[in-house]
């Protein structure tokens, strides 16, 4: 699957199951900051918001807010329409699953 979204400085890309690295399918975002393309940067925190967004914190200190209910139609991603399920995530290596 390719890009999913971009907004501002912030291009998210959907990737599918990697079963060597990932259990699940995972986001790989791309972040332009200050005319410098660095893919996929690591992320260091995440905090769910109200109506399925997330403030996304970089390792790098840059914080963004992306919202997932566009993306909720999608059947990989439906399970997630129940916001216990939602609200289970990791950050492995960088990443959200």
């Amino acid at each position: 699957m390719g890009e999913l979204a971009r907004f501002e400085d912030i291009r998210i890309k959907m990737c599918p199951m990697d079963t060597q690295k990932h259990k699940e399918p995972y986001f790989h975002v791309i972040l332009t900051d200050g005319g410098i393309q660095m893919q996929s940067p690591d992320i260091k925190s995440a905090k769910i918001l109200k109506n399925y967004k997330i403030l996304l914190t970089f390792k790098n200190g840059a914080r963004k807010i992306f919202d997932m209910k566009p993306y909720l139609k999608y059947t990989v991603f439906k399970p997630l329409n129940d916001e216990n399920e939602f609200k289970k995530f990791s950050i492995i290596d960088g990443t959200i699953e």
